[in-house]
Formats: structure tokens, C-alpha cells, sequence
């Protein structure tokens, strides 16, 4: 295959082979690889209903990488350091929270959140998970190889998710004869006005719709790029839109049309790709003419127009215009500390909702600032213009990236492993074509 050759949307990025199609194999320097995988096969039981699952994923994935960085200590000089001010981003402004916006809080009026407090569980997963990211870092050499292996193990990782959720789903409609075992939060809520035939929402074992949708995403993109046979990639498709769409979640619903969108726009640079496009539009015209004044649409609608009047709007804006109306200007520019929001919200603060915005950017924002803001644009910004350099090769580091990007409106998930898995499967797989060392096609 030519130096030019480019890859058409749906070809797979995984490694297995070079340019020039010789065996592609692990830096042999590096040991113990496959310790960076294995969390990814339990990366979903962070948002798992049971703590006794969030803390079995952060204990195998501390002993994974204990091992590896321990096994590989002398690489630590050979990091890649693209990588490396990534993860800077990514944790430096958690230690001014930490010590410069704690100390703000405690000399300011707001000086009884303090006691509230509670960082340290957060903090020792966000210094995890930049670990996790040096990890990384570590292995530039065998990035194609490393992405294929993560790439699968994620993909996995969100089948188990989605298995979970077939069973609810089987137990909600069917007489299925084994009862589903996890109680989440899966009633329908926010439209109590309505008269609406719905069941409920399904979650799987998540916690509750809005943790699973991210999930159905990231498993509904690996599908299209990590399954080799069609009809099999149809299918699994196939399930994780039929799970989307029964969790009646507009956050869901909004996630897969941009990447819907995305996705899209790789085949309009081909007439055949323009005809395929127009065939697309169509048939989803049809689709939202069919199913409008269904019971689902209308509680999607309900939920979408009265969004500004919502417990959810309210812990985003709230929690901002306290932060820029009564904080201090340390407050401001490094923010109130780890978890900070969380401490407002218990001590009863009638500005807090919740404890989380459950917006990425909002959270960041409040307890680390806009010194914190900045860093994590900065981050986001720089993985966009490295999945952009990929573009003529293959859409899929953008659409993981837009993927990442508009869950992360939704979803304050950046202390999660999901979170840096993401990160670094784009940024390995990026690195797979900046470098021009490998190119796979089916």
C-alpha cells in the first residue's frame, strides 16, 4: 500500500502490520505491556451501581500500574513529552486547588467549606490516572500496538455494560425469567405531567441513564471500526442504538447525532459519499416523522424544552455565579479546592444542587478555577489539532475526540479511568499516523 493511501471512514486503525506490511511487535524494552490493558475490561464498573465495583476496578487498575511502572522505571527518561505536558495539564492545576485555592477558601467568607471537605478520594484518582497517563507515555515506540490492545480491551469493557442493559431491558418487557439483580435509579423523571406509557430507563448496572450513555457511545464507535465482519457489526450496532434509545436520555440522544453528524461528514469528500449522505438525512427525516408523538419523544421533548427551568441547569449555573459573585480572587483563579462543589452542597448552600454540576468544564471551573479552566481547554484543544493531522487517514481519533468532548458536557468524569483511556487511545492512535510508521486497513 502507498505512502498516500488514505483510509475511507469504517476502515480499522488497529495495529497488526506496517506500511510496508511486516509483523508489527511491542518495543521488546518495555515490560509488561499488557498491565495497561487489563483495566479497561473493568472500566465500566466505575459508574456500577455498587461501590463494592468501583472499588475492585481502582484496586486492579492501582496493582496494574504499580506493576508496569515499577517493570519500567528506566523508561521513565525516554517519556514522550507531548504526552507528558498532556498530563501536566491534566493534574497540575488539581495541586493549586489543592493548596492555593484551599488556602483562598479558608480566608475568605466561604471559609466553612473546609470543614465539609472531603478531596482525598478524588485527589488520589486524579493522581492515579496521570500516572496511568505517564504509563503511557512510556511506550511511544509501541504506540500502534498499544492503541490496537486498548482499543480491544475498552471495547470489552463496554460490552459488559451493554449485556447488563439487554437484561434490564428483558426483565422491563418481557417475562424474561431471570429478574434483573441491580437497583438503579431508572425511573422517568421531569415530566410527571405528562401521561406517559413508559417503564422506565434503562441504565444496566450503571448507576443511572446519564452514567451509561457514554459508555453506548465509546462501545458504538469501537464497533464500527473493531469488528471486522458486517453483518456482526451491524448487529452490535444495532444493540447499542436499541439500549441509547431506551434510556430516554436527551444527553444520549444529542451525543450520537453530532457523531452521527461527524461520522457523516468523512463521506461527503466523494460523490458516492454525498449520496450516502443525502440517503442518510432522508432516512432520519422519516425516522423523526414516525416516531414524534411517540411516548419517548415526548418526554425527550418535555426534558429538552423546559431545560433552563431543571435541577440540572440550575447545579451548572448556580454553583458559577456564587464562585464569581462571593469568591475571593483566588477563588477565582484557582478555585475552592478538590470536591469544593461537593462541600457547598453539604452544608446545605441553597446555590448548590447537587454536589457536581455533572458538566466537565463547570466542575473544573469552580474547584480549580480558571487557571484550571485553561489548562483543560488547553488539553482538549490539543488533542482536536492531533486528531485533525489524521483526518486524510482515518476519522476515527475525531469522532473519539467529539465523543469525549460532548460527554464531557454532561458527564464530570475526569478523575475516571474513562476519562485518560480515552485520551490515551487518541492520542496513541494519532501517534500511530503523525509518526507515519503504521496503517491498517481491513
Amino acid at each position: 500500500m502507498s505512502e498516500n493511501t488514505a483510509l475511507a471512514p469504517g476502515d480499522r486503525i488497529l495495529s497488526g502490520m506496517s506500511r510496508e506490511g511486516v509483523s508489527v511487535h511491542p518495543d521488546q524494552t518495555i515490560r509488561g505491556l499488557w498491565t495497561l490493558c487489563v483495566p479497561m475490561f473493568f472500566v465500566t464498573f466505575s459508574v456500577c451501581i455498587l461501590e463494592s465495583w468501583q472499588i475492585f476496578q481502582l484496586f486492579v487498575t492501582t496493582c496494574c500500574l504499580m506493576v508496569f511502572l515499577v517493570s519500567n522505571l528506566k523508561e521513565l527518561r525516554n517519556v514522550d513529552r507531548s504526552l507528558a505536558l498532556i498530563t501536566f495539564l491534566y493534574l497540575f492545576p488539581w495541586f493549586l486547588s489543592s493548596s492555593v485555592g484551599v488556602i483562598g477558601t479558608m480566608l475568605s467568607s466561604d471559609s466553612s467549606a473546609i470543614v465539609a471537605m472531603s478531596p482525598y478520594g478524588r485527589l488520589f484518582n486524579v493522581i492515579l490516572m496521570a500516572l496511568y497517563l505517564l504509563g503511557v507515555s512510556m511506550c511511544r515506540k509501541s504506540y500502534a500496538y498499544l492503541s490496537a490492545k486498548l482499543q480491544k480491551a475498552y471495547f470489552f469493557g463496554c460490552m459488559f455494560l451493554l449485556v447488563s442493559a439487554i437484561w434490564q431491558a428483558m426483565d422491563m418487557y418481557t417475562s424474561f425469567p431471570m429478574a434483573f439483580p441491580f437497583h438503579t435509579r431508572s425511573y422517568v423523571h421531569g415530566a410527571e405531567d405528562l401521561s406517559l406509557d413508559l417503564k422506565g430507563r434503562l441504565t444496566g448496572y450503571a448507576a443511572e441513564p446519564s452514567y451509561i450513555c457514554p459508555f453506548i457511545a465509546d462501545g458504538l464507535l469501537l464497533s464500527l471500526y473493531y469488528i471486522k465482519d458486517k453483518s456482526i457489526r451491524v448487529a452490535i450496532v444495532s444493540l447499542f442504538v436499541g439500549v441509547m434509545y431506551l434510556t430516554y436520555s436527551p444527553s444520549g440522544y444529542i451525543t450520537i447525532a453530532v457523531l452521527a453528524m461527524v461520522w457523516l461528514f468523512g463521506f461527503t469528500r466523494s460523490r458516492k459519499g454525498r449520496m450516502w449522505l443525502l440517503f442518510a438525512l432522508l432516512s432520519l427525516f422519516v425516522l423523526f416523522l414516525s416516531i414524534r408523538d411517540t411516548d419517548a419523544m415526548q418526554y425527550i421533548n418535555r426534558r429538552i424544552d423546559d431545560y433552563e427551568g431543571t435541577s440540572r441547569f440550575n447545579g451548572i449555573v448556580g454553583p458559577i455565579e456564587h464562585q464569581f459573585s462571593y469568591g475571593s480572587w483566588t477563588n477565582i483563579l484557582f478555585g475552592y479546592g478538590t470536591k469544593g462543589m461537593s462541600s457547598f452542597y453539604d452544608l446545605g448552600n441553597r446555590d448548590f444542587v447537587f454536589g457536581t454540576s455533572n458538566t466537565l468544564f463547570a466542575d473544573v471551573l469552580f474547584d480549580a478555577g480558571i487557571i484550571g479552566l485553561i489548562c483543560y481547554v488547553v488539553l482538549f484543544l490539543l488533542l482536536f489539532l492531533r486528531s485533525i493531522k489524521c483526518l486524510s487517514n482515518t476519522d476515527f481519533p475525531l469522532l473519539l475526540f467529539v465523543d469525549l468532548f460532548v460527554t464531557s458536557l454532561y458527564r464530570a468524569d475526569y478523575a475516571s479511568l474513562r476519562f485518560v483511556a480515552l485520551v490515551a487511545i487518541i492520542y496513541s492512535s494519532t501517534s500511530s499516523y503523525t509518526q507515519k510508521r503504521y496503517l491498517i486497513r481491513k
